[in-house]
């Protein structure tokens, strides 16, 4: 994000903060949540919004609903997808919907510690 907001903080530079987001919302909801087959089912309809947090962090709601008999529950999470063989060997045992969505996860979630962490103190 601050590559897309020009080496300044999202916090100063508003519109594209706003426009990067938008974007990458755009594109996660047309690759993963598109009517049809997805990793986690067949989706038959999709609701959403979003909000920002006092500290401008836009994020979405959701909420999707898939074909009985088509969900895939071990899909649905909010963790990297690893393999059953765990840290030392993490996209061994992965289908390539679950190596597909770990790449995207991967390249748009990463975790950057800052001084007040939460979760580097273990409290998450």
């Amino acid at each position: 994000l601050r590559h897309a907001c020009g080496g300044h903080s999202h916090g100063s530079r508003p519109v594209e903060a706003t426009r990067h987001y938008q974007h990458r919302w755009t594109q996660f909801k047309s690759t993963y949540l598109a009517k049809g087959r997805s990793p986690i089912g067949n989706i038959t309809h999709l609701w959403y919004r979003h909000e920002e947090q006092a500290r401008a962090s836009l994020h979405v709601h959701a909420a999707i609903w898939v074909a009985n008999g088509t969900e895939n529950p071990s899909a649905i999470r909010a963790t990297v997808p690893r393999g059953p063989y765990g840290p030392a060997d993490p996209t061994r045992g992965l289908d390539d919907d679950e190596l597909q969505w770990r790449q995207f996860v991967l390249g748009v979630q990463m975790h950057q510690c800052q001084d007040g962490c939460h979760y580097r103190h273990g409290e998450f």
